[in-house]
């Protein structure tokens, strides 16, 4: 059974949007975008494993919160995701998409890793525990995994100093993610907001470029 989802206007006639939270959080850490969402779109917020499960059990978590929403049945399924969000929501788009899907925005999304997660990957027990942190590693490829080319893919990053945290990366970040790992080659537009990682999915400027992005499949374009 999937875990515990915040589901919103759940409306097969509408498209869906999933949204996907990151390392160490649950459903409520997206809980700013689902309620904005929710106006235009049915939401579906599952709880994944992201805390002491692999990144492949929060895959088939996901997976199966999609199949008991019978996410098949909308006309579009759009995905939302923050941090390691998007490296859940790419790992299922690469192996199972589906014929209906829309467009995502990836926030945040370390394709190529942080710094910060080698440096707690060096606390003894630290990353068997918290067995998510290996996904964050850098030099995982993850940009190397092209979704399917029917989706759009946004990619928004944040440049926020605000995260003390962030003087331990070299060059510019959003404290936590280095803006350079955001980047990854299926990309079909790429969005700088200057905010910090864990304030960036919570602000209206992310909310209005997303629904921009599901409407259009591109940042600052006319809906």
């Amino acid at each position: 059974m999937a875990q515990e989802s915040a589901n919103l206007r759940l409306d097969n006639s509408k498209a869906l949007v999933v949204l996907v939270h990151g390392f160490n959080k649950d459903e409520r850490d997206m809980g700013f975008l689902a309620q904005g969402l929710a106006r235009q779109y049915s939401i579906l917020c599952p709880r994944l494993p992201t805390r002491f499960g692999s990144l492949q059990q929060a895959v088939v978590t996901l997976r199966q919160a999609l199949d008991e929403q019978k996410w098949q049945q909308y006309p579009r399924v759009h995905f939302v995701a923050h941090s390691m969000g998007g490296l859940i929501v790419r790992q299922l788009l690469v192996e199972q998409p589906p014929g209906n899907l829309g467009h995502s925005v990836f926030i945040a999304t370390p394709h190529d890793g942080s710094p910060l997660a080698s440096l707690a990957d060096k606390l003894p027990g630290y990353s068997r525990l918290f067995q998510p942190l290996q996904s964050l590693l850098p030099g995982q490829r993850w940009a190397s995994w092209r979704m399917d080319s029917r989706a759009h893919l946004g990619i928004i990053a944040g440049s926020g100093t605000q995260d003390p945290l962030g003087a331990l990366i070299d060059g510019e970040s959003d404290g936590r993610v280095p803006l350079a790992s955001t980047c990854c080659d299926d990309a079909s537009d790429w969005l700088v907001l200057p905010l910090c990682h864990k304030a960036i999915h919570w602000h209206q400027d992310t909310l209005a470029a997303v629904q921009g992005f599901l409407e259009c499949g591109r940042f600052g374009a006319d809906s």
